[in-house]
């Protein structure tokens, strides 16, 4: 019985990746403008010296969380879902989650 629930587990995991689309957001910033984004969401870098303005999500459902360290780390400092205008914020990552499917 427990080898047919790490065979289903495994099935259901791969059946998920193998469908798994990337989604992305788009910053827009006082410096520049720059796009992240990968399959399933995760932590992001963000470029330095970029005081974030707006985010557009590839995908509705997309949110994302902003960092002022890198690697996720620290009080986040923004937050949004799809479409956010934001009152300069200078994030230095982002944790990106995706909606179910992509």
């Amino acid at each position: 019985m427990k080898l047919q629930s790490i065979i289903l587990s495994l099935t259901v995991s791969l059946a998920s990746v193998i469908h798994a689309q990337a989604c992305t957001i788009f910053l827009r910033g006082t410096a520049y403008t720059s796009q992240t984004g990968d399959v399933g969401g995760g932590c992001f870098g963000l470029g330095a010296d970029n005081f974030l303005q707006e985010v557009r999500a590839s995908d509705p459902g997309t949110t994302y969380t902003f960092f002022p360290n890198y690697g996720c780390q620290g009080n986040p400092i923004g937050s949004g879902m799809d479409d956010t205008f934001f009152p300069y914020i200078q994030p230095s990552s982002v944790r990106l989650v995706c909606p179910r499917g992509t």
